[in-house]
């Protein structure tokens, strides 16, 4: 990243550059980005009954597993697989996630809901000069962080596992059964109050209709085919799904990473692209190198 790439953030409170440290243990330059959180509008997540339609989730049971949205048949799936979600007047058990996630052994399941706080800051550090590693870096846990958003919007990896568990970063995992919902654009809010994506929602509605859901839509966050969307911790770029000439890149590596021109860097730049149909459609790991506590909160 350079001062010139600030231009493209929405509404940053303040940037800068300062000395970081980064994963690989050298000391480097890292830009620093500072956002008011909750920049935009969101939900909805949980129904209140079997008779709603909330959110979406890529449910990983036994019975329909799949993206789909929630609902009714998503519901009863949970419950053939055991995990008593609805009480007997068909209403669904909401709660905060701070308020259940220590009860690893209860036989009721929650929707998840987090409450938003419109006070908090969220500092991200970037490296200004983006080196890749000798080999990929996996997005594999619950606080695994991909990038941020053209809105100051983390965008983190998939969604927890319902069937396994949140998987955290100290190998632990958290409480089987509950559902943490996210909403049609394939975000939500952290438990701590900020929202936050698990998909990337430039391209999330063609995922929606290639899985056959046509019920919801993201509505907030309007879609893109070969757009910058954001650019990952590592300080490279993430566009949508197409290349600049409007084709499908063929060269993608494991990262969905590959060189070559883009509207914004005429020059070849490594850079990431979105799937406009897998789920989730965001990236399995990164090329480069990120600060140590890339995302921090204020």
């Amino acid at each position: 990243m350079s001062p010139s790439d600030f231009k493209y953030f929405s509404s940053p409170i303040s940037f800068g550059f300062k000395d970081c440290n980064l994963e690989t243990n050298k000391i480097a330059t890292c830009i620093e980005l500072v956002f008011i959180s909750n920049p935009l509008p969101e939900g909805p997540y949980c129904p209140k009954s079997v008779d709603q339609t909330g959110g979406i989730y890529d449910y990983d049971g036994v019975s329909n597993p799949g993206l789909q949205p929630i609902n009714h048949k998503l519901l009863m799936a949970m419950e053939t697989d055991g995990f008593d979600i609805v009480d007997d007047r068909g209403k669904v058990r909401i709660a905060h996630p701070n308020d259940v996630v220590n009860q690893r052994n209860r036989t009721k399941k929650y929707c998840l809901e987090a409450d938003p706080d419109y006070k908090l800051k969220l500092k991200y550090l970037i490296p200004a000069n983006p080196t890749l590693r000798k080999e990929p870096s996996p997005i594999d846990n619950v606080l695994s962080l991909v990038g941020v958003s053209l809105y100051g919007v983390p965008i983190n990896g998939p969604a927890p596992s319902i069937v396994n568990g949140p998987k955290m970063p100290d190998g632990s995992k958290g409480p089987v059964g509950d559902l943490p919902a996210v909403d049609p654009c394939g975000g939500h809010q952290d438990p701590s109050g900020f929202y936050h994506f698990h998909m990337f929602p430039e391209t999330i509605n063609n995922v929606l209709l290639t899985h056959n859901i046509h019920d919801v839509r993201c509505l907030y966050v309007p879609q893109t085919v070969n757009t910058l969307i954001g650019f990952a911790m590592d300080g490279y770029p993430i566009y949508a799904h197409l290349d600049i000439n409007g084709q499908e890149p063929l060269d993608l590596d494991q990262c969905r990473g590959h060189v070559g021109i883009t509207k914004d860097f005429p020059f070849k730049v490594y850079h990431y692209h979105a799937s406009n149909a897998e789920s989730p459609n965001t990236l399995p790991c990164l090329r480069g190198v990120r600060a140590d506590n890339p995302l921090s909160l204020e």
